[in-house]
C-alpha cells in the first residue's frame, strides 16, 4: 500500500512538472542573423522550400524542405528532412508547406532539428541587408569553391581588401569574399564579441 503510494506521489509530481513547463511556455531570446550563423551549434543555414509535413510521434515532427540555396556546410540532397517538436511550448517550429523558408539547424543524432529559437523564419522576412550577407557567403565544400547565391566562387580578377581602420581595431573582423564583389566591397565587418555587423 505504501508502495503505491509513492508511486502514486512520483506520478503526479513528474505529470505537475510536465504540466507546469508546458505553461511556461518557449522562452528565449532569438539571436540575429549574424550571431546564428558564425555560432558553432548551428551545423547548417539554407534556404528551402517546403515540401511536405508530417507527424512522426506526439511529440516529433518532420518537414521535406527542398533545397534554394545553401549558406553554411556542404549541401545535403536536393531533398532533406528537418525535425522540430510538435509542442510550441517547447520551442517547436511550424512551417506553412509551399513556403520558402531559412533554415539555422542544429546537428543531433544525426539528424536536423530546428527550433524557434534558431531564427527559422520565412525567406521574406528577411532584411536586404541580411539577405545580402547569405547571399555573399563563400563556402567550400568536397573541394569546390562556392558561393551562398549559387554557383563557383568567382576567379581572383580583382584584389580583395579591408578599410584600414578595421585592420587598426582589434575589437573589428574583416571578412572578405569575391562573393560580395571587388575591393572593399568583398570586406564583411562585424564586432568580434557580438558578430554584428558595424563600420568603421
Amino acid at each position: 500500500m505504501v508502495d503505491r503510494m509513492k508511486r502514486g506521489g512520483i506520478g503526479l509530481v513528474v505529470v505537475w512538472f510536465v504540466l507546469v513547463s508546458t505553461s511556461q511556455g518557449c522562452s528565449c531570446v532569438i539571436p540575429s542573423v549574424y550571431r546564428s550563423y558564425y555560432s558553432d551549434y548551428i551545423a547548417l543555414v539554407a534556404k528551402a522550400k517546403v515540401l511536405r509535413k508530417s507527424r512522426l510521434d506526439a511529440l516529433t515532427v518532420k518537414y521535406d524542405m527542398q533545397l534554394r540555396m545553401m549558406f553554411k556546410s556542404c549541401p545535403p540532397r536536393k531533398v532533406f528532412s528537418v525535425y522540430t517538436t510538435s509542442q510550441s511550448a517547447a520551442c517547436g517550429v511550424r512551417f506553412r508547406v509551399g513556403s520558402v523558408v531559412v533554415l539555422f539547424a542544429s546537428r543531433q543524432a544525426g539528424r536536423y532539428r530546428v527550433g524557434l529559437c534558431d531564427l527559422n523564419q520565412p525567406w521574406g522576412k528577411l532584411s536586404k541587408a541580411e539577405k545580402s550577407f547569405l547571399l555573399g557567403r563563400e563556402l567550400t565544400c568536397r573541394g569546390v569553391n562556392y558561393c551562398g547565391s549559387g554557383g563557383e566562387v568567382p576567379p581572383l580578377g580583382c584584389p580583395e581588401g579591408c578599410p584600414a581602420c578595421a585592420l587598426s581595431n582589434p575589437s573589428i573582423v574583416c571578412e572578405t569574399s569575391l562573393c560580395r564583389g571587388c575591393g572593399l566591397e568583398a570586406a564583411f565587418l562585424y564586432n568580434a564579441s557580438t558578430f554584428e555587423p558595424v563600420s568603421c
